[in-house]
């Protein structure tokens, strides 16, 4: 026979169990408490609507906070007879005796009296991006209107709520505007946010000029240049701090003119190489890893009786390397657009083209299309009575010439591209200078067809004036870095062609950028030279740097 004890011991712990799984379901499934109002502020008489919409809630507690409460699930509209703030809160009651609550902050006015806006500002200076508490103190308010100063942030810059919050992605200065209205009465106020990001300079002379610095994966940034003839690779913190300063002595001289970072995380440099032994140049090429160390070269890449030049290099979708520039033929003189194409390991060589054409002609950048490449530069870039012209040039996969290329671009002055940013697949910005009084930063619009769209955009300076690169900020403006007057400068303009900044960077010697590079806290960094020394700056989305 079984133990009938054992068997009582197994039913009250069945039964034990069970109900502690009860008790559980009970617990898990509490009462949330909620609801929704027509509106939070009103003229007074002012009445509100209340939707319940509470769950797993059997009995409710009203608190209007005006004196009065109930007990109903859905409670009447109710009625504020005076002026004043008012917080009504519900309390929600559930299975187990278990509760919850929920309460929303109602503003009621005298009406037809003038509002007068105010607001305080809670974490102003904060690193973006960050955001920013606005705690509405306004008088006589009923209904309220924000805006955050921020367009970038789309339906965000606007608030109707009574105290509200923001956040700010970019560094920089914001105009904050508050309207408050009471019936026809309205009343505004602003006050300024300052929204901190990382910022600094480094016009330290380790090194000799930036020829390119860039943001890179982890927040901080790869520059290259030539210092003693040698080309040098630096790698910094996202403070601007030096981790690793490395030289790469080759041959009898190397200058770096651009570096980028490859989706694998190692770095490619390039540029020129002089060859005494046949007095002439080659491209340069180097790629090193994550600690700087190389993986290939330094080494020479070049056409027999040449001289050639690296200007620009460009990752592609499939994880090849483009790099353009230009050669030389050492007998006629005559001068060609060079490319080249490297496709992984990045040791073979996909193709060279020099690309050969009636006039002189240089490349010195490169973007990526579907159809192919889209290269600038210049043509009849020598002295004589020839002008010169900016030059576009389309290549298909392989680096053929498509038909109707290459192209000039320019009107009756000498103008040269130096650098050009991809606006889409079949638009394009270069920018390089042009000749007036003297050198004007000049820019200009392209399409895929090589024809301009719209007019060219100059700057005028005092002195000559070269824009040495060019990049699209994160809201579509074009940013360019150069020289003028021995002073390095920044601007930004509009698709439209305005100039909504011009800053110029006194640095009380013969300073320029040779870079830029939008960040991704909204600011840029900037690099190149002072008084022969290397010089970078990291600034806020307004160019300003301190």
């Amino acid at each position: 026979m079984k133990n009938p004890i054992l068997l009582l011991m197994i039913v009250c712990l069945a039964v034990q169990c069970n109900l502690k799984k009860i008790d559980d379901e009970i617990a898990a499934a509490g009462p949330t408490a909620l609801f929704t109002v027509d509106k939070t502020n009103g003229d007074a008489p002012c009445n509100i609507v209340i939707t319940n919409t509470s769950e797993n809630a059997t009995n409710f507690a009203w608190n209007f906070g005006d004196n009065t409460s109930s007990t109903d699930d859905n409670p009447v509209p109710h009625l504020y007879a005076n002026p004043g703030n008012y917080t009504i809160r519900l309390i929600a009651t559930g299975e187990k005796n278990l509760k919850d609550t929920f309460s929303i902050s109602i503003a009621v006015v005298a009406a037809g009296v003038k509002p007068v806006a105010a607001f305080s500002v809670g974490n102003n200076g904060c690193l973006a991006d960050c955001n920013i508490s606005f705690t509405n103190t306004t008088t006589n308010g009923a209904t309220y209107l924000w805006n955050f100063g921020d367009p970038e942030s789309g339906a965000n810059n606007t608030s109707t709520e009574i105290s509200t919050s923001h956040t700010y992605s970019m560094p920089g200065s914001y105009a904050v505007k508050l309207i408050a209205t009471n019936g026809a009465q309205k009343d505004s106020t602003t006050q300024n946010v300052t929204i901190n990001g990382i910022k600094f300079q480094n016009p330290a002379a380790s090194n000799g000029a930036l020829a390119k610095i860039k943001q890179i994966s982890d927040g901080g940034y790869i520059g290259t240049g030539t210092t003693n003839n040698t080309v040098y690779i630096v790698r910094l913190d996202a403070n601007g701090n030096v981790l690793k300063n490395q030289t790469y002595p080759f041959s009898n001289a190397e200058v770096a003119n651009d570096i980028i970072q490859l989706s694998d995380g190692t770095f490619v440099v390039v540029g020129v190489s002089y060859n005494a032994a046949i007095s002439n140049t080659d491209c340069f090429y180097l790629r090193v890893d994550a600690n700087l160390d190389p993986i290939t070269g330094p080494t020479r890449i070049g056409e027999n009786n040449r001289s050639d030049e690296a200007r620009s290099v460009l990752e592609l979708t499939d994880g090849s390397v483009l790099m353009t520039g230009y050669s030389t033929n050492t007998a006629s003189g005559n001068t060609d657009v060079y490319v080249l194409r490297y496709s992984p390991p990045l040791t073979t060589e996909y193709f060279k083209k020099v690309v050969t054409a009636p006039n002189l002609e240089v490349g010195t950048d490169a973007v990526q299309i579907s159809s192919g490449y889209m290269i600038t530069g210049y043509i009849n870039y020598s002295s004589g009575a020839t002008a010169s012209n900016a030059l576009l040039l389309q290549l298909d996969q392989n680096g053929n010439t498509v038909s109707g290329f290459p192209k000039t671009i320019g009107g009756s002055g000498d103008e040269s591209a130096l650098a050009m940013a991809k606006i889409s697949d079949s638009e394009f910005i270069i920018a390089g200078f042009t000749t007036g009084n003297e050198l004007d930063v000049y820019l200009q619009k392209v399409n895929i067809s090589g024809n301009t769209v719209g007019s060219p955009i100059t700057i005028s300076k005092a002195g000559n004036a070269y824009a040495y690169d060019i990049d699209i900020d994160h809201s579509g403006n074009y940013v360019v870095t150069g020289q003028s007057s021995l002073d390095a400068f920044f601007a930004k303009i509009s698709p439209a062609g305005a100039i909504l900044n011009d800053k110029p960077y006194v640095v009380n010697g013969d300073d320029a950028f040779y870079s830029i590079q939008p960040t991704t806290d909204g600011g840029f960094i900037m690099g190149g030279y002072k008084s022969s020394s290397w010089y970078f700056i990291k600034t806020d989305k307004d160019g300003t740097f301190n």
